[in-house]
Parts: C-alpha cells; sequence; structure tokens
C-alpha cells in the first residue's frame, strides 16, 4: 500500500508500469492506491484499466477511487464507465462519478445528469447541480431553474451559483426572487451570478450578508 502511494507521489512516469501491474492486486487497499496515483501522475495509458475498474471491481473503495482518478485523466473514452458508474450502488462511487462527469463536459452525460435533478437523496442532487453547471448552457436553462425550488437549501444554492452562466430574462428574473431566499448562501449566489450577468440587483442583498454573524457565509 505505501509503496504505491509512494510511486504516486514520486511524479516520475517511469512510476507507471509498476502502478498498472499493482492495479490487478488481491488487495483493495493497494489496488485502490495504485488507482489514485495513476490518477494524480495523469496516466492517460491506464484509462481503459482504470474504466474497468470502475465498473468491475467488486469492492467500493476501489471504485470509488477509480471514478476520481479519471477526473484527472479527462479521457473521453471513459465516459461510458462513468455513465454505468451512475447506477452504483455505492453513493460515494456516484458522487465521485458525478463530479468526473462535470470535469468530461461531453454532452452524452447531460440527459442522465438531468434525470438525477429528480433523485430522492439530497447529494445526489447537489452534485447533479454542480456537474450539470460546468456544462451550463441554453438548455439547461429550465432545468436549473427548476432546481431553485427545491426543498433542501444547498441544491437551491447550487443551481444559483450555475445560473450565473446563463444569461436571459427569465433567470434574471429567478435570480432577482432568490435574494430573498431563507438562506443565506442562496442568496449570497443568486447575488454572485447576478453580477456575473451585469447587474447590480444583489447590492444590498450582500451587504446584509456581510452583517451576519456566520463566518462560514
Amino acid at each position: 500500500l505505501r509503496g504505491a502511494a509512494s510511486l504516486g507521489q514520486l511524479r516520475n512516469p517511469q512510476a507507471i508500469s509498476p502502478l498498472i501491474r499493482l492495479v490487478k492486486d488481491t488487495e483493495p487497499h493497494v489496488r485502490s492506491a495504485s488507482i489514485e496515483s495513476l490518477g494524480r501522475l495523469g496516466a492517460r495509458e491506464a484509462a481503459a484499466l482504470i474504466a474497468g475498474a470502475l465498473v468491475g471491481d467488486l469492492n467500493p473503495q476501489v471504485r470509488e477511487k477509480a471514478a476520481e482518478a479519471l477526473s484527472y485523466l479527462n479521457d473521453a473514452s471513459t465516459l461510458d464507465a462513468l455513465l454505468k458508474a451512475l447506477m452504483d450502488k455505492e453513493e460515494p462511487v456516484r458522487l465521485a462519478s458525478m463530479r468526473s462527469l462535470g470535469i468530461l463536459r461531453h454532452e452524452k452525460s447531460i440527459e442522465p445528469l438531468l434525470a438525477l435533478l429528480k433523485a430522492e437523496n439530497v447529494k445526489i442532487r447537489r452534485a447533479a447541480v454542480k456537474a450539470l453547471a460546468q456544462m451550463a448552457g441554453p438548455l439547461l436553462e429550465k432545468p436549473l431553474l427548476a432546481s431553485l425550488q427545491d426543498q433542501d437549501p444547498s441544491v437551491r444554492a447550487e443551481a444559483a451559483k450555475a445560473l450565473g452562466a446563463i444569461s436571459s430574462p427569465k433567470v434574471i428574473t429567478a435570480l432577482q426572487s432568490q435574494l430573498n431566499d431563507k438562506d443565506p448562501r442562496g442568496a449570497l449566489y443568486a447575488a454572485h451570478s447576478l453580477f456575473r450577468l451585469g447587474r447590480n440587483d444583489g447590492e444590498s442583498a450582500v451587504a446584509a450578508l456581510m452583517q451576519n454573524a456566520d463566518p462560514t457565509i
């Protein structure tokens, strides 16, 4: 385990070959460490192997590390594996796969991610919004506007943040309304997005939030 992690920390391309061999190790922790190191090394030659681990390894930690590693490789050939992993039974694997899909920004992932905006799991809905935010465009306007009405404040906040990349009268009107969100983060993100869109509507909301005692805002 230490050897696999150390090889990745060396940042030496010569470590790629031994790390690839370790991906087939019988010990899950060794496989996880090897996959993580290959990702950090940007070893695209291991993309197919890591994608195979994502959909085929029996250990959930290995699958999660594989999904994370694919975000470093940013290889479109791994798209199908990441999409399949959206149905993984383990939440961390699904979340990591969504983050990687957001980085890939492939149009084929838009529909599956849109479907997850209606998931019962709040973490999944929030991750879907974050991933879609990296692909923001006119086609995403309607679903992101719908997410502004989500019952969870963190999902609303992420939707408000994402809408800052979409300029339309409906978006501006919705963000103006979001300035009154009971959750301060939602209001702050709405103000920031309005600013990105060339509007100063959120100045008073930001001034009020500056007086908020919560240091995390």
